[in-house]
């Protein structure tokens, strides 16, 4: 078995899938389903902030950027300011690609630095 986020093996692993447009959720879920990860869905930020707060056994986060009402810059800033959260991968998801918007994913999520590349984002 392959290994997972935080040691634990890949059946082991939960992701949460956070994004408002259906058919990308289904798809993300899909994706990660297929690598035998597990996943909770919400439609929108503020649902992605109801499950953290009721979870504590998410591994990671596929976060939408572009989301109504709270969109993933402000829900990723909110899961920051929760303490037993403050380490947990968010991996931005957004097709989106104009001037600033690598910025302002660095911004909201500072990037996750690999040991072998010191200058890989996570973004």
């Amino acid at each position: 078995m392959r290994p997972g986020f935080g040691g634990r093996a890949a059946a082991d692993t939960l992701a949460l899938v956070v994004e408002d447009d259906y058919g990308s959720r289904v798809a993300l879920t899909a994706l990660l389903e297929r690598i035998k990860v597990a996943v909770v869905a919400a439609d929108s930020g503020h649902a992605g902030l109801d499950v953290l707060a009721q979870r504590n056994d998410i591994a990671f986060v596929l976060m939408d950027i572009m989301m109504p009402i709270m969109d993933g810059y402000d829900t990723m800033r909110a899961v920051r300011k929760l303490p037993r959260y403050a380490d947990l991968p968010i991996i931005a998801v957004t097709a989106k690609d104009g001037a600033g918007e690598r910025e302002r994913c660095i911004e909201a999520e500072p990037p996750i630095t690999s040991p072998s590349r010191s200058t890989r984002r996570s973004c």
